[in-house]
């Protein structure tokens, strides 16, 4: 391990702040999630870049203890006369070699995750490692890492929207199918979700298409197609489609077009909710990101509206 400490001096004997960052020794990337124990004041997990904080630390001698998934564990002693910051570079895990194995090559990976439950491919997943760069997972929840080193244990971390965490280990193998990951739900998330859909069906209140079902994300994922558009034509007949004047996406008008390239080029694995309203005039679209937009509170629903003129409707 390899620390660098500075330290402010503070006249007196007044508790101190210890501030750090915990990185990957080869790459200098931030260690997420590494346990840092400082004797006698308890253990903080650090921040998605690596970060740390103890604050009302006495003077005195002190040890940091950090442990982190994938990495060789250290020990640094820690003289505290007043406020210190650190880096701390860890080293990851050593592996062995098979004796018949003379150095490893480079390899392909290629991945799949998807709803461990529902058996649904996870659009738009964050594929992190400590050896390639990162990642996400495309329409059908797939992945691929090039030139992987065979054989060398391979540290990956799974992010998406609405599910838990990963955290894994592989050891690549060349000519191995697609590796298959399946994320649990996060529940917290998943009730916040319907706290939200619930609120967009309010804003609809009685303007809802009665014969233009909405179309929530497991319909819309069992449904083949490439695309949202090719997803909305197998579902609705044509001669309801062409009712559709106002398309609106995460409350953003668009071309009033059901055609048009944007609708057809999306990925059904991005959609969180489709509605009509107004006998299928109003078309709304609901992105996974306007979820978490809304569940952060970052989003008000505005009033929505529907008014025929022979200049072309008024929509909001």
């Amino acid at each position: 391990m390899v620390a660098t400490v500075l330290a402010t001096p503070v006249l007196g004997q007044v508790p101190a702040e210890i501030r750090g960052r915990v990185v990957d020794a080869n790459t200098g990337s931030g260690i997420e999630n590494a346990i840092v124990a400082l004797a006698g004041h308890g253990a903080t997990l650090t921040s998605t870049d690596g970060l740390f904080f103890f604050d009302g630390v006495e003077p005195g001698e002190y040890t940091l203890r950090i442990e982190a998934f994938g990495y060789v564990s250290e020990s640094l002693p820690l003289t505290v006369e007043g406020d210190r910051t650190a880096t701390i570079r860890l080293e990851i895990v050593p592996f062995v070699l098979d004796s018949l194995v003379v150095e490893p090559r480079p390899v392909d990976v290629d991945g799949r995750v998807r709803d461990g439950e529902k058996d649904l491919p996870v659009v738009d997943a964050e594929i992190l490692t400590n050896r390639v760069p990162s990642t996400r997972t495309g329409v059908h929840g797939r992945f691929s890492l090039d030139d992987v080193w065979e054989g060398v244990p391979l540290l990956l971390s799974l992010r998406a929207f609405g599910y838990l965490p990963m955290d894994t280990i592989l050891h690549p193998v060349d000519g191995h199918g697609p590796y298959d990951f399946g994320l649990a739900a996060d529940p917290i998330a998943e009730r916040m979700i319907e706290l939200q859909i619930g609120r967009i069906v309010d804003r609809a209140g009685g303007h809802r298409a009665i014969l233009m079902r909405p179309l929530e994300r497991d319909r819309l994922l069992r449904r083949t197609g490439a695309s949202l558009g090719d997803v909305l034509k197998s579902m609705y007949p044509r001669r309801h489609l062409q009712r559709v004047r106002c398309i609106f996406v995460d409350e953003r008008l668009l071309s009033p077009r059901i055609d048009g390239d944007w609708v057809n080029s999306m990925s059904p694995g991005e959609v969180e909710r489709v509605e009509f309203l107004y006998r299928g005039a109003i078309m709304r679209i609901y992105t996974r990101d306007f979820m978490k937009r809304m569940i952060a509170g970052e989003i008000e629903l505005r009033h929505v509206t529907y008014v025929a003129t022979p200049t072309g409707p008024f929509c909001t």
